[in-house]
């Protein structure tokens, strides 16, 4: 499904490139503590720190994508379709018409 880009929305590349960088550390300081870490509970308790950042990112990111979506989609609900009513006035008498019942 593709939404149409609507013009007052924020863009999420610089969202989305912070979320890849921090998860890629996350992923790298990970691998390292794992492969190369000795075997204690500092590393443990780190490796667990690291993990559960990576998954508070990515939790965190797709509940504010749809809170943004969510609150988009009202905006774009609530917004007024169409030109703006204009107040009727009485109608012009055109001067080449004759009037009824003359």
């Amino acid at each position: 499904m593709t939404m149409t880009k609507h013009p007052d929305r924020p863009s999420w590349k610089r969202r989305w490139l912070l979320i890849r960088l921090a998860l890629i550390w996350c992923a790298v300081f990970g691998s390292y503590i794992i492969v190369w870490g000795p075997d204690d509970r500092v590393r443990e308790t780190a490796f667990l720190g690291i993990i559960t950042l990576a998954g508070s990112i990515s939790l965190g990111y797709l509940g504010f994508a749809t809170w943004d979506d969510r609150n988009l989609m009202h905006h774009i609900r609530a917004a007024p379709r169409g030109p703006p009513l204009i107040p009727a006035t009485e109608p012009d008498t055109d001067p080449e018409q004759p009037e009824e019942g003359n």
